[in-house]
Order: structure tokens, then sequence, then C-alpha cells
């Protein structure tokens, strides 16, 4: 006997089994171990490897790390294996032919691509099971750059079909295979093979079906009961779109069926790969393509796509024709049209936090807006153009800027359903013109509010109305500009009589228009009007009538005058007289020629009042005949000096006075030196006389007085007894005597005057220095202060106020029931607490609230709001159908929403939010649903095995051992038989060869669980044919059944072999197995045992066979 010994070294590299590894990269056999036997062994790559041109058969190909197999020479040759597995997060490059005849396994994230490299290369060949372990959609695991065949197994004689394998719990369609050509698939009509035509609709797989999508490039995986996902995404890699799908790895797009615009049967998506941020689509048409932008980038010479998706936040610059190009975001379209045939850049943002989309671009919008959006700000930063405005219920919506909007579309709504449009460009409403907000209702849209220059009237906005002066606060108008009335349309029409009113009544007429019941009526005789009245007639007569009056008179009334015409003037007797020596108005002389003057409205001549006069008034002659001059008495007297007189300094005559330089009416007011102007205006001598009371003299007269006396006109005149002393009178004292104080005016009063008014009187001065309160101090005097103020500094200055009056800001005392709405007592400082519904002003004083709020820190600005009303940050209380959803207001905040909303915590929204309950009553629910499947289910299933127990026992024979009288043998396992060996035949009476033989063994459970039982044979043989009845059965504790055993012997023998007894517990699935021996014995017959022929020799040799001599049983 010989024996050999083969040692083979055992790897094991990451987990995976490694017979071999490679060495080096130059051929076939640089393996580690060199006895390594590449047909039973399973070889590790990590690195490149070079094959010679020979084929190649290995048994196990495992890839470790990046690995490409190549050759050096150009001949055709194939690497044929058995298995191949690539393992995860790993690429095989292959520039040879592969040929793969049982499984390949390719891990999470792991590929294999075919580069071609030559002509001679480039086929790829896989029977079995293709087993990918994390596949995913739109990333096909197998990718064939640039191949020129691709075999697929299916009815081929020696190899087994090609299968995908759909991962354990994978309810997902997935990629498998990427083909650079349709063409790639075998064509050959050899019928062993997958061919095209096989995918028509699908080709059915064991777990699956499989689809050639993509321009039939791409092989696609569902599987059984999972729908089809035609959805095809590719990623752009170059800054040039290419039409051309890619042939090398470097190409424009990321897989070789890419792209997939032509395809009309996928939903074909284009995305752009990461570190560009400019794309030139080179205008053409990608009119099934849907462009998705997840980033901020560029779009250059977009002609068309189906449709543009931007995610949020996300800038995007588009330049296209726009002619019905569609953007998609997260609230909904857009539809962009333009008037010009012209490339145009727009750029296209949304904000989700802001809730705000921003265009950059003059073009035309069609916005459909989602079911679930409930607030959307669309912001146009240049004039753009809203063609059409598609709204469902329960959203708002605010146009900014000057973007114009054309029309709205309700969808979907309700019978009580709403929805807002907001325009701040009021002007750019086409919809309903000048208006701000828009209320849209499922019967149609209506304004809440217009523009500043509209009124709102049965909800449209109707213009300001021209020439009108006052409006009401809804805009009415309710006063026309002077000469324009108001007519039933609230419009101001021009009126040829009326200055104020309406078309029906007049308020007040034009000049020469007098009212008579509510018209105005023209009166040609008639200058002035008030409006009502004639207040001045042409021809003299007076009122409406106008009625005729005495000569010369221009107004009269009751037939007597009041007023003349000109150049006349009324006598005492109510006549006109003529004026002839000056100017009348009607009524008295208002001025008299020279040479007269008026008395008592008449004109009457100088020279009769003021003799030698020519121009006088009525008290005084103002200028005199020649050689007479007007005195001091105003009168006209003799200018020329007679009688030893002289001309004085204002020209009169007065008489000579000794040692005097100058005489002013007839008194000397300079003497000559050492003289002074003394008593009655004479010049005395300084030294031999003494001025009363005068200690400093000049030649003008004496220029200061002894104290107690005052200087005026150059004489000492004694001041008043109550002043010490004074100036320019007698009563202006700058010192009052003992027992007054010098008061307002420099006047000394009774220092009794002060008890009253002064706290604390002056020693010294007599004077007040404190004041009592209520009285404020001017020099030594006490003055009372105001009424209202209890104590002041000035006149105006209060410091504080009396008990009924309170200081303002200002300083002014005001009453304090002039303060509204104090919640507390009014004192002295004004108002400490305002009332709910008031506010603090002016620190002390308190102002009403806006009618919507209860309590406010301003007007417009509350704290809380009236009932139904919602309080938000800016102050302002808004009704409750403002916030949408909010069914209830509590504390000015929406304290309950509708089902399934919840207010946040400011109160002013209301948000989706899950209730708890109900998602603890669907858990509830659920779980009890389950129990009761599963009790069900139990039931069922014990029902079932009842049944199948019962079927068993009506088709086999099962039955208690306690109940039976058959002997048992245990054999082990809890497992008794009747007999430990199944014999048929035997030396008397042996069975027939080519008849089925039967024979009965009892098989017993001694166990407490169930036991699945069968027989089986311990090797095949061909001598005879065997089987039982049941084949199968499951017996409960204790008891038994009863098996039929067929045999059919094949040729006479003699047989002595086992049969296996299978028992394997239902419950932990543990089996167990015993033997029983089987004795078979035939009758002879010509059908020999060939192990019971023994050869002695050969005879003979022929076309016929060989012939030799042998013996049956060595007989």
């Amino acid at each position: 006997m010989k024996f050999m010994l083969f040692v083979m070294l055992m790897f094991t590299t990451n987990g995976y089994h490694c017979d071999c590894t490679t060495t080096h990269i130059n051929n076939l056999y640089d393996f580690n171990p060199s006895t390594c036997s590449v047909n039973t062994s399973s070889i590790c790559f990590s690195t490149l490897f070079r094959f010679n041109f020979n084929d190649y058969i290995f048994f196990k190909l495992i890839i470790l790390d990046n690995t490409m197999f190549y050759s050096t020479t150009d001949q055709i040759f194939w690497i044929n294996t058995k298995s191949l597995t690539i393992t995860e997060n790993t690429s095989l490059f292959l520039m040879a032919d592969l040929n793969v005849n049982n499984n390949i396994i390719i891990e999470t994230k792991a590929s294999m691509n075919m580069i071609r490299n030559s002509t001679n290369f480039g086929s790829v060949s896989i029977a079995g099971n293709l087993i990918l372990s994390k596949p995913e959609l739109n990333n096909p695991q197998i990718v064939l750059w640039n191949t020129s065949h691709l075999h697929l197994s299916y009815n081929h004689a020696t190899k087994p079909n090609f299968e995908i394998a759909n991962p354990t719990g994978n309810t997902n369609c997935f990629d498998v295979i990427s083909l650079n050509a349709m063409s790639n698939l075998d064509t050959l009509s050899i019928g062993d093979h997958i061919m095209p035509d096989m995918f028509n609709y699908s080709f059915n797989f064991t777990d699956g079906k499989g689809y050639l999508i993509s321009n039939k490039k791409l092989i696609r995986f569902c599987p059984n009961t999972i729908p089809f996902n035609n959805e095809v995404i590719c990623t752009l890699k170059n800054v040039d779109y290419n039409p051309v799908a890619p042939d090398t790895m470097e190409g424009s797009f990321d897989y070789p069926h890419c792209p997939c615009n032509k395809d009309d049967n996928v939903l074909c998506k284009l995305r752009f790969v990461n570190g560009i941020i400019q794309f030139n689509m080179l205008k053409f048409l990608l009119n099934n393509t849907e462009l998705v932008v997840n980033k901020d980038m560029k779009l250059l010479n977009l002609k068309f796509a189906k449709q543009v998706t931007i995610y949020d936040n996300v800038v995007l610059t588009v330049n296209s024709l726009f002619l019905n190009l569609v953007f998609s975001f997260t609230f909904g379209k857009i539809t962009t049209n333009q008037n010009k045939d012209e490339y145009k850049d727009t750029v296209f943002n949304y904000s989700p936090l802001l809730n705000t989309l921003y265009c950059l671009g003059d073009l035309n919008y069609n916005f459909s807006i989602y079911q679930n959006i409930t607030n959307i700000n669309i912001n146009i930063n240049s004039t753009g153009n809203i063609k059409n405005l598609y709204l469902y219920e329960n959203t708002n919506v605010l146009i900014l800027k000057n973007t114009i909007l054309n029309s709205i579309n309700q969808v979907e709504f309700s019978e009580d359903g709403k929805s807002f449009v907001f325009m701040e460009n009021a002007s750019n409403n086409k919809v309903i013109n000048n208006c701000h907000l828009m209320e849209v209702l499922k019967t149609g849209l209506k304004c809440v509010m217009c523009n500043t220059a509209s009124w709102l009237d049965n909800d449209i906005c109707n213009s300001l109305v021209y020439n009108c002066e006052r409006y009401n606060k809804n805009n009415v108008c309710v006063l026309c500009k002077t000469g324009f009335v108001l007519n039933e349309k609230f419009e101001c029409v021009y009126s040829t009589n009326c200055l104020y009113g309406t078309t029906s009544i007049c308020s007040k007429c034009r000049n020469q228009y007098i009212r008579d019941d509510n018209e105005c009526i023209y009166n040609d005789k008639c200058r002035y009007t008030d409006g009502s009245n004639c207040i001045e007639c042409i021809t003299g007569n007076l009122h409406n009538k106008c009625e005729s009056c005495t000569p010369n008179c221009y107004l009269c009334s009751n037939k007597k005058c009041l007023k003349c015409n000109d150049d006349f003037f009324l006598d005492n007797e109510s006549v006109c007289v003529k004026e002839n020596n000056g100017f009348s108005t009607g009524i008295s002389t208002i001025w008299c020629n020279d040479e007269f003057y008026i008395d008592n409205g008449v004109c009457n001549k100088c020279s009769s009042k003021f003799a030698n006069s020519i121009k006088c008034d009525n008290t005084n002659a103002i200028s005199c005949e020649v050689n007479y001059s007007i005195s001091n008495e105003r009168k006209c007297t003799l200018s020329v000096c007679q009688n030893e007189t002289f001309k004085e300094q204002n020209g009169m005559c007065t008489s000579y006075e000794n040692n005097c330089i100058f005489v002013v009416n007839s008194q000397c007011s300079e003497c000559e030196n050492n003289y002074t102007i003394g008593y009655k205006k004479t010049c005395v001598n300084i030294t031999t006389n003494t001025l009363n009371n005068c200690v400093i003299y000049s030649k003008y007269g004496c220029i200061s007085c002894k104290i107690g006396y005052y200087l005026s006109n150059a004489e000492c005149h004694q001041c008043s007894e109550k002043c010490t002393s004074c100036i320019e009178s007698d009563t202006k004292c700058l010192l009052c005597v003992f027992g007054y104080y010098q008061g307002d005016n420099y006047t000394c009063l009774p220092s009794t005057e002060l008890i009253e008014k002064c706290d604390k009187i002056s020693i010294i001065t007599g004077g007040c220095y404190q004041c009592k309160e209520g009285y404020y101090r001017v020099g030594m005097d006490c003055i009372k202060c105001l009424s209202n103020c209890s104590i002041c500094n000035t006149i105006d200055t209060c410091l504080s106020c009396n008990l009924t009056n309170y200081k303002t800001q200002s300083g002014n005392c005001l009453p304090q029931n002039s303060i509204i709405g104090c919640a507390v007592e009014i004192t002295q400082n004004g108002c400490s607490k305002c009332l709910d519904g008031y506010y603090t002003v002016n620190n002390n004083e308190c102002e009403k609230c806006n009618n919507n709020c209860t309590t406010c820190t301003q007007h417009d600005k509350c704290n809380s709001c009236v009932k139904n009303r919602i309080l938000f940050e800016n102050g302002i209380c808004l009704d409750i159908s403002y916030v949408l959803q909010c069914i209830e207001v509590l504390n000015s905040k929406c304290s309950k929403c509708t089902f399934w909303h919840s207010p946040n915590k400011s109160g002013t929204t209301c948000n989706k939010k899950a209730v708890w309950w109900v998602i603890l009553f669907c858990v509830i629910f659920t779980i009890c649903v389950l129990i009761i499947l599963m009790i069900s289910m139990v039931c069922l299933i014990k029902t079932i095995e009842r049944k199948v127990l019962k079927f068993q026992h009506n088709q086999n024979t099962i039955f208690k051992i306690n109940h039976s009288n058959i002997n048992f043998i245990a054999i082990g396992d809890d497992i008794v038989v009747n007999k430990t060996g199944i014999v048929f035949g035997g030396s008397e009476n042996p069975i027939k060869v080519g008849i089925e033989s039967r024979e009965l063994i009892c098989v017993g459970n001694l166990s407490k669980r169930h036991l699945k039982i069968q027989f089986s044979m311990t090797d095949k043989t061909e001598k005879y044919t065997i089987r039982t009845e049941p084949q199968v059965v499951s017996l409960s504790k204790r008891t038994a059944v009863e098996f039929e055993i067929f045999v059919k012997p094949n040729c006479s023998c003699k047989i002595n072999d086992r049969l296996t007894l299978f028992s394997k517990n239902l419950q932990d699935s543990s089996t167990k197995n015993n033997q029983i021996s089987l004795t078979i014995i035939t009758e002879m017959s010509t059908r020999l045992d060939p192990d019971e022929l023994y050869e002695d020799k050969k005879l003979g040799e022929g076309s016929f066979g060989i012939v030799y001599k042998g013996s049956f049983r060595k007989i």
C-alpha cells in the first residue's frame, strides 16, 4: 500500500480562508506556497496580477483589495473560475476575459469593472448565482465600460442557469449590471444564454424579475411581489454635458448606461458631481430628464428639461430660454416663460426657515403651491409677472416687491375653506385692482384691505374720488373740494352753482347764487352772497330780492338805506348826500381834501376851527399859513419876533434871559459859566446862591441831590415819606423807611401786608426773604401762585399742585378729573396706575388703548387682547381667523387648535402635532390585533395539527403504546421498535426478483415531545429499491406507528444491509438516528448479482466482445 501525504499551508486573511496568496505578478505559478493547486485551492489577490496567454482554470478567487487582472500579450485567453468573491469596499478591474461557472459574490460597496484594452479582450461569461450582499438602486456593482460580449448562461448543457439572488430581507429593487451597449448581451441564437429579446417585458428569475432599461443598457432586479421601480439617476462628472454614453471611467457620466434621456420608459434624473459649480448644458433638449440640484451652482445654455428640482437653501443660477421650464421645490412647482426668444439668467433660492422664495429674473411665472403649505413668501426682486397662482385652502401667500399678479385659481376648496394672498405693491394686483389683502374662497375672491389710494366697497377696491377733500375711516368720500358736489356714487362732480354739498342738497352756493329750498338760484341783481343769502346788491337793493331803495343808495333794508354809492355818505336821516370835499365809502367820509378835516363823517374847513391853518385834523393844526408856525398848543402863531424878543431854539419868540445861553420853550436850558439853572428856570450865581437840596451843580443845573431827594429836570425833589431814597420819582424807592418794604415797581409797602404771605421778614430791609406756601418771592415781596399751584417759584412754574390738580411732565397743573382711566386715587403727582384698557403716558397720565386691547403699553402695542383676538410679537391683536386651525383663544393666545394640531409656545400659530393618546390607542389596538392574530394562528396551527394527526391516523396506523399488546424494544433516544431487524425471504421462502415484497415494523415515541420519524438508506444501491409507507410521520408522546417496508430486488442476491431510523425533535430541531438491520434473500433467476460473479480465466475475444470463464457464488 502506498501512502501519499499532502501538506497544504492554510491562510486566513481578514476573516477569509485563503489556501494560497500571490507573491509577485510574473505568472500563474507565483503563489505561496509553491505547492498551491489552483484547481482545488482558494487563492486571494490584493494587488495587480499579470497572466500569460494560457487559459486558466481556478477553483476559487478571492479579491481582498483593489486588484487588476491583465496580460502583456494580445493573445486570446480566458480566466476560468468556479467561484469569485469580491470583498467589502474592494474593486476588481478586468483587462482579460473572465468565465465564472458557479457563483459570484460581491460584498457591500464592492464592484467589478471590465476595461477593454485590446480587441481580443472584453468578454465576460457568468453561470450560476450572482450574490450581492447589499445591492442598491442606481449603483450597479458590475460595470462593463468597454465590453464586446456578455454571456449569461441559460439552458446550457453543462452550466447552471444565471440567477440573481435576492438578499435575505430585501424588499427593494436594485441595479446589477451596467452595459456600455445593448449589443453587449450575446445575440447569437444558440439557446444557451439570455438574449436581449427576453427582457422585452421582464425576465423571470427564481427570486424575482429582471428588467433591461435605460436604453437597454442597465439590468435591474426586483424581488417577487415588489413593483417595478423605473427611476434611473445619472451623475454628470464634467463641466460640459455630452449626450454620448462614456466608454471609459473618465467619461462624462458615472456609469456607461448613462445618459438616460432617450428612454421614455424610465424616470430619468440627472445629478451633478461635487467640486464643480458651473455646468454647460450646450442647448441640448432634455425633454425626458429631471435635473436634481442639491448644491449652489449655475446651469448654462439650458434649452429645455423635463423638470429642474431644487433642494431647500440651494442658490441656483439658470441661463435658459425659459420656455415652459418647470422648477420643483418643497413648497410647490413653478412653470416659467418669457416674452423674448433669448437666453437670460435667473436666480432661484428657497429658504424653509423664512418660508421665502427668492427669484431674480424678469419672467412670467405659474405657481402651484402644495396642499400642506400654510405660509409662503414670494420675493421676486425684478419686475416678475405671476400669470397664475394655484392654491389649496389654508395657505397664506405674501407677494413682495414689484411682482405682478394676474390670476388666482382655487384647488379643491371646501365650502368653508379659505386662503389669504397679500400684495406688498397693491398697484400690481391685476386680480382685484389696488387690493393689498385678498381672501380666497371656494366661491371666489374678495378684497379685505385696499391701498391708500382706494376705498373698499363690496369686496373690491374703488379708486379714491378725484377732487375729494375729506374721507371717512373706510376711505369713502364725505366732502368734495370747493366747486364740486358729491353724487349718489360718492363721486365728486363739478357744479356750476354750488360750492359745497351734494347733488340733492347744496350747503353753500356760488357767488350771485342764493339758496332757495336747498337749491341755488341765480340772481343777476346780486353782487355778493354769503353762500345762502345776498349780502350786496348791484343796484342798491338788499336780501334775496334786492328790493328798490332811495336814490344813490347801494344797500338798504326795509326801504331804509344802509349804505350809499361811492362819493355819497349817509346823513342823520339815512339820506345819501354827495361828498364834494373828500371821499366816502357809502356810509361815511373816510378822508377829506386839503384844508378840510373830518368831524362826524363830514368834511369841514380847517380855518373854521384853527385860524391861519392850512392842514389840520380834528384836534390840531398840522401846517400854517406864511409867517405862522405851530405853537406848543398845536395852534398857528405868528413866527416873526417883535418888541425886543428873539427866536429861541425851537423857533418861538421869547424875551431875553440874563446870563442864559440857550432858551427852549421860554425857559433857559444852559447858563453862562459860574451860573446854573435855578428855580423858575432862571440863571443864578453858583457862588452866591445855593439850590435847594442839591449837592453837585453844573451850568445846566443840579446833577446830584441829597439822600431823600431825586433829580428831575436838573432840580431836586423830595422823595415820598415812605422812602429813605428814591430815583426818577418820589415813589420809585431804593430804600424804604422802617415798617415798609420795597415791593413791585420800587414802591414801598407796609410790612404788615407780608404777614399773610411771608414766613420770614428781614429786620434790615423790612422785606420778605422766605414766602409762605402758595406764594413766590419777587424782590422783597411775595406774589400769590396761580390757583392750581400749591408751591411755585415763578408765575409760570409750579413745584407742586393743589389738592384738586396734578403736575404734568411739562410742569403744568391740570385738574385731576381730566385724567380718565386711572385705576387708583389720583394725587397731586397724577395717576400711578391705569385701568385695563388704558396705558400710562408722560409717567403720570392715562390714555385709552386700541379697541382690540385689554391692556397695552402704547396705543397700538397691546399686552393682552379682547375676546377671540390673539396677541402677536409686534403687539398687534388679530382675529382668531388669522391663525389657521385655531378654534379657541385664552389669555390672548391660541389655546386650542383643530385635531392633530397644537399651538406653539407663543400661541400665534398652530403646528401639526401627533396626539399621544391616538398613537397610544393605535399601538394598543395594533398590539391587541397582533395578539388576537397570534392566538388565532396558534389555534389555527393546533387545529391544523389535530386535523393532520387525525388524517395521519386515518391514513396510517398510529396508536397509543399503552393501548397495544405489542412488545417494544428500546433502541435509544426514547425510540422503541417491535423488532430490531427486517428480514425479507429465507432459504426456504426466498422472495421473487423484480416483484415488491412487504414487511411491517412498529416504531414508538416514549419522549414527552413531538418527534418526526422517517427511514433512510445508509448508502444507495442498484441491487434493490426500497420505500416506506408512510414516508414521514409525526408522533406525539407515547404513540407508535406501523411502517410498511416495500423491497423490490433487481437481481438474485443475498443482502445484509442497514436502514437508518431518523427522529427529529420538533421543538429544538435536534436530530437522532438509530440503525435497523435489513436482510434480503431472493430466489435464483437470470439476473445475477455482479458482486457474486467470480472470473476464472479469459476464454476469447472478438468483435462480439470478451468471453470469461467464471462461477456464481463460487458454486
